[in-house]
Order: structure tokens, then C-alpha cells, then sequence
């Protein structure tokens, strides 16, 4: 009974995850379309995802003030009633104001949303990561609650794009933000019925193979941490670049190679969550050597005279590489989540989210102005440049077994 229960109460739990989650990754996704259709300006669709990221930082940076502020429940209350808000503001203003036809009105509209939609979700993130310590009641079923939120993340990333081309594109916007809230408030109704334990379940760390108080190994994690972020140029900012770069429709092929990232992402995910059952070990910088080859040989193939075989080799490569990508984060995720409650853990997750974030809105800002001043060939050989140069810093930070 209780195993059923606890079954039960992580199928609301994944649903509460995914339900908000894909028509917020739609509208980010059908945002940055509609901002480059209506501008033709990179910069603005760049300026737009290093605008969501600003959120993550101010949270991050508050994190510890965030939690002190309000237990979770009272947290979710809260970011609900803020979220619910939000997508309703939009709707009376588009009905209200002809807007339509004002270009200017509307990339400012899209990226104030898409900034506040993206503070109230790093809110709700931290506050369900403590969750998972209130429907858990062993370690075991702490690294399942865990691995469950990122899957429900990781179907939003596959589920998206096929809303945005089914929904998003077909129907206007205030009607889209009416699925959106009508989404958002069957995911309350869900998080509100999920069985908490009166206690939060706290893991030991005896155990814990990466000693996060050593300055080597925090360079080893934050370093693959800011790959991860220097990765998202390809599939957000960048993918727009690289389909132009062939005369190819991105608004068709993107959301093609967000669901193949997606879906290779979501098995990198559960492969890590396996492989950790087991005694397998399997080496993180071999993986990310095979993440640079891989980018290195689209510069090759690039130069051979056959588009499509260029672009099926580049979706290719995306996905294996976001397999690593996942793999590899959710492999490290396994021996820090766990303890999420311990303040030199807290302080560290702190630091290397902070990296990550920070190292993105740079990257991305440069690899944007190559690509705008010279052709997205020279910013992905750029982008692999940046890429040796953070995996050698991991072969040399990594952990001594």
C-alpha cells in the first residue's frame, strides 16, 4: 500500500512538473521566433535569453533568504498566485490595445513576460527541490523524487516544440495565454494534493564520492557546469543562425532539432539515474573529449559541399552531445542534490549555478557578435575553441579516484 502510494504520489508530483513547464518552453521557444520574424535582429533574440538568465542569478543569489522567507508550501502559494497573475496581465492588455501591428510594443511585451515568467520558475524550482525531501523517506526514494523532476523537465523539452508548432503558431496570443493559465492551475490543483511527510528527509553524506568543500573539485563541477551553459548558444540564439546559414526554414527545422535534443537528452537522464544503481563508473572527461571530437567534426563536414549532409550530421552531434550534457549533470546532480539541506553543499550549488549562469550571458554575447559580424562558421569554431579550452581545465580539476 505504502510503495503505491508513494507511486501515486510521484505521478502527481512529475505531472505537477510537466504540465507548466510545456507551454512555458513553448512560449520561450515561440518568442525568440516571433522577435527575429518581426526584427531579423540576432541581437534581440539574444537579448532575450540572457534577460531569462538574469532571474536565475537574482534567485540564486537570494536563495538561502528565499527559503528563510517562507516554507515551500507557503513559497508555491505565492509564485502561483504571481504566475497566475502574469498570464493574466497579458491577455487583458492584448485585448485591450491593438497591438497587433506594433512591433516594438510586442518584442517588449515577450521579453518582460518571458523575464518574469523566468524569475517566477527559479523560485518554483528551488521550492520544489525542497519538496522532494517531503515526499521522500529514504535515499533511495530521494534520488527517484530527483531524477523524476528532471525527466518531467526533460518531456516538457521534447513535448514544447510540438505545442508550439501545433498551438502556438495556429492561434493568437491571448488565446495561447489562456491555455497557458488554464495549464498553470491544473498544476496547482495537482501540487496541492501531493502527500507530505511532517519532516523533511535529509540524506547522510558519508558516502559521498566528490568532496564539494575541495577547491579542485569545485572547479571540476563549476567548469562542467559552465559547458552545460556554453552548449544552450546551439539550441536557443544560435540555432536561428545556423539554419540561416543554408537558407533553411529554422522556423520548421528548430523545433525538428529541439525534439531530437530533447529526446536524447531525456534518455542521458535516465541512463545517469541506471548507471548509478549499478558499480558501473563511467568517466566523466572521456565523455566530453567525445563531446569535443564531435563538435570538431561538423567543422569538417561543414566544408564539404553537401547541405544535408552538413545539417543531418550537426542534428547528429546535438543530440549525442546533449546526451553527454544530461548524462554528465545529472551523474554530478546525484551526489549533490542529496543533500541539499547541508550549508557548505548549499554554498557550493550556489557558486556553480551562479558560474553557469554568468558564463552563458557571456558566451553567448560573443559568440552573437561573431556570428553577426562575421557568419555562424566562425562563431561555432569560436564555440569550439571556448569548449577545449574548459574540457582541458576538467581533465586538469578532476577528481583523483
Amino acid at each position: 500500500m505504502f510503495k503505491n502510494n508513494y507511486k501515486f504520489n510521484l505521478t502527481k508530483f512529475i505531472t505537477s512538473v510537466l504540465i507548466p513547464w510545456i507551454p512555458s518552453e513553448s512560449l520561450k521557444m515561440g518568442s525568440a521566433m516571433q522577435i527575429y520574424n518581426t526584427t531579423h535582429s540576432y541581437w534581440l533574440v539574444t537579448t532575450l535569453f540572457m534577460l531569462m538568465n538574469i532571474p536565475i542569478l537574482i534567485v540564486q543569489i537570494f536563495s538561502k533568504q528565499l527559503m528563510k522567507l517562507f516554507n515551500f508550501k507557503k513559497g508555491l502559494l505565492i509564485v502561483d498566485f504571481f504566475s497566475a497573475v502574469l498570464l493574466i496581465a497579458p491577455i487583458i492588455i492584448w485585448k485591450l490595445f491593438p497591438i497587433s501591428t506594433n512591433t516594438g510594443l510586442i518584442v517588449t511585451i515577450l521579453m518582460i513576460l518571458n523575464m518574469l515568467q523566468s524569475f517566477t520558475y527559479s523560485i518554483k524550482t528551488l521550492y520544489i527541490r525542497q519538496m522532494t525531501h517531503f515526499i521522500s523517506n529514504n535515499k533511495a526514494q530521494l534520488d527517484i523524487a530527483n531524477v523524476v523532476f528532471n525527466v518531467g523537465v526533460a518531456l516538457s523539452l521534447i513535448i514544447s516544440p510540438i505545442f508550439s508548432v501545433q498551438v502556438f503558431n495556429k492561434i493568437t496570443f491571448d488565446i495561447f495565454m489562456t491555455i497557458n493559465l488554464i495549464f498553470y492551475l491544473v498544476s496547482i490543483v495537482l501540487f496541492r494534493t501531493i502527500k507530505l511527510n511532517e519532516n523533511a528527509f535529509v540524506a547522510e553524506t558519508k558516502q559521498e564520492k566528490i568532496v564539494l568543500g575541495q577547491s579542485t573539485n569545485v572547479v571540476y563541477v563549476v567548469t562542467i557546469s559552465s559547458i552545460a551553459g556554453l552548449f544552450l548558444f546551439t539550441r536557443q540564439s544560435g540555432v536561428i543562425g545556423f539554419f540561416n546559414n543554408y537558407n533553411y526554414d529554422f522556423h520548421f527545422w528548430s523545433y525538428y532539432l529541439a525534439i531530437t535534443m530533447g529526446i536524447l537528452g531525456l534518455v542521458g537522464i535516465i541512463v545517469a539515474f541506471l548507471i548509478k544503481k549499478t558499480r558501473w563508473k563511467i568517466n566523466n572527461t572521456i565523455l566530453l573529449f567525445i563531446f569535443f571530437i564531435l563538435n570538431l567534426s561538423w567543422l569538417f563536414i561543414s566544408q564539404i559541399k553537401n547541405v544535408s549532409l552538413s545539417i543531418a550530421w550537426f542534428f547528429v552531434i546535438n543530440a549525442i552531445q546533449q546526451f553527454i550534457i544530461n548524462f554528465i549533470n545529472n551523474n554530478l546532480g546525484f551526489r549533490t542534490q542529496n543533500i541539499t539541506f547541508a550549508k557548505r553543499t548549499i554554498k557550493v550549488e550556489k557558486i556553480v549555478t551562479l558560474i553557469q549562469v554568468t558564463t552563458s550571458i557571456i558566451f553567448t554575447f560573443l559568440l552573437t557578435y561573431v556570428l553577426v559580424v562575421s557568419s555562424y562558421y566562425h562563431s561555432y569554431i569560436l564555440y569550439t575553441i571556448i569548449l577545449l579550452t574548459m574540457i582541458l581545465l576538467v581533465y586538469s580539476y578532476r577528481p583523483k579516484v
